[in-house]
């Protein structure tokens, strides 16, 4: 479905449309919600802690994802691994 150079939109995440009461601010990865971003790997992966939602993919986003207060430890600037069914083709 979604492939390397794709670029999106972050619609949901972990498949809510709002953090979880009690969610940690640098764990509000919904903060990001309506951002855009790129599909920068080719490589896909299942979430060992959610595996029943699927692949993720490795999403670069535009706006600077530290700004927001979020933990980012990927080898690339601004990216996270997120679910397919998080995203929106644009």
């Amino acid at each position: 479905m979604f492939k390397f150079g794709d670029r999106v939109l972050l619609k949901s995440f972990l498949n809510l449309p709002h953090a979880p009461k009690g969610t940690k601010p640098g764990e509000d990865y919904w903060k990001l919600l309506g951002l855009k971003g790129e599909i920068v790997s080719h490589e896909k992966k299942t979430s060992p802690a959610f595996p029943e939602k699927g692949e993720r993919v490795l999403v670069k986003f535009e706006d600077e994802v530290s700004e927001y207060g979020l933990h980012c430890h990927n080898e690339i600037a601004n990216a996270l691994w997120i679910h397919t069914s998080d995203l929106e083709p644009i």
